[in-house]
């Protein structure tokens, strides 16, 4: 049963046929009218992208339907020689990127470029095609990561499977197939073996009176390093969980893509993606300038290797970013029809990378500001 003040409540909320609600809607549209002609159109733009924040794609029909209201709206200030202001521009962005839609991203920073100089940095960075040489670009770094997470975890799995024979106890070693002690020792004399030349090459140098050694015949299974290497960059990328890297590995992709004038900026770069941006890009029904060309391909290039310019450039091992996303894009490309060749294609990768790591180095405060957000928990795409 309500309380005595509840039902005064009520009865002055009802009193009237609703006063209350029609004295707050005066209070309202007096509030508003207070407000000049630009904040007005601020707060509404604002209003319609938190909606779409707080819904989905699915409550619209999709990403271009979910933004029909709010771009027209932007389109109208635009034609009133009104501006967004640094908020509602904000979110405008988070709430088209929220959609994970490249073509409602395209027609999102088309419409706000138009709108009173905003986005002014937006795909100002130019690529000269016609320095492209077959001397240009820099060497693709090697990666052979899933050689190295089998290593590790078969490593991982044999050490496990010794560990429990010895917890279990009670079996006879000489019918263990698996005797924890044989297997812990030979890993170690591999291991031994395997750097042998590097301990060898320690111990000469403590002493003068013993010649210097040969070099380890390139190709050697044992002697250079090279399973021991195998492993451990396994066992660190089994058990790496860097914030850092990967935030600013995504700072490098947003912030080169952003430069390059690519719409896929707010998102995670890779071949797959890369392929289907290109695809899909220069059609009539699409918002995306055609990236089908020599020029348009380098560019979403560029996007994929900015993660490894930037994690090349700080770590000494490629954890998060993937060099291989370029050579996977044009096995893709090659698929529709828009390969040029292998020799040309390495050529391109090379470039590509090349011109990543420039605009990773011109960028860096930028970059180094993105990724001290991410880092945060408190970036946006806006």
């Amino acid at each position: 049963v309500p309380s005595r003040s509840c039902n005064v409540r009520l009865a002055a909320f009802n009193d009237g046929g609703g006063g209350a609600l029609e004295r707050a809607s005066s209070s309202l549209d007096n509030a508003f009218g207070k407000l000049n002609l630009a904040d007005k159109y601020d707060i509404t733009l604002t209003g319609l992208c938190s909606k779409i924040l707080d819904s989905n794609t699915t409550s619209y029909g999709g990403a271009l339907e979910a933004l029909e209201d709010p771009l027209l709206l932007l389109q109208e200030m635009t034609s009133k020689n009104i501006g967004p202001s640094t908020r509602a521009t904000r979110s405008l962005l988070d709430s088209t990127a929220s959609l994970s839609d490249v073509e409602a991203m395209a027609l999102t920073m088309s419409t706000v470029a138009r709108s009173q100089r905003r986005l002014k940095a937006y795909g100002k960075t130019f690529v000269d095609l016609r320095k492209v040489k077959v001397e240009d670009g820099v060497e693709l770094p090697e990666d052979d990561r899933s050689t190295e997470i089998l290593a590790a975890s078969s490593y991982l799995f044999l050490l496990g499977l010794a560990f429990l024979r010895n917890a279990l106890g009670g079996v006879d070693p000489f019918y263990d197939p698996l005797p924890s002690n044989l297997f812990i020792d030979s890993t170690l004399l591999t291991l031994l073996a395997d750097n042998i030349y590097a301990v060898a090459k320690f111990l000469s140098g403590l002493t003068d009176k013993v010649p210097s050694l040969p070099e380890v015949p390139e190709g050697s299974p044992v002697g250079r390093g090279e399973l021991t290497k195998t492993l451990t960059r396994g066992l660190g990328r089994l058990t790496s969980g860097d914030t850092e890297r990967e935030c600013r590995s995504e700072a490098a992709a947003l912030v080169t893509a952003y430069k390059l004038g690519l719409p896929c900026y707010a998102f995670r770069s890779n071949g797959l993606e890369a392929a289907a941006l290109i695809r899909s890009s220069g059609t009539e029904a699409s918002n995306v300038d055609d990236l089908s060309g020599e020029s348009g391909i380098i560019k979403v290039l560029i996007w994929t290797y900015a993660p490894v310019a930037e994690e090349e450039m700080r770590f000494e091992q490629l954890v998060v970013s993937d060099p291989r996303e370029g050579r996977g894009l044009w096995k893709r490309l090659n698929k529709i029809g828009l390969g040029c060749g292998d020799e040309r294609e390495e050529k391109l990768c090379k470039f590509a990378l090349t011109k990543a790591r420039d605009i990773v180095r011109s960028e860096k405060a930028s970059i180094d500001g993105v990724a001290e957000r991410l880092i945060g928990g408190a970036a946006t795409v806006g």
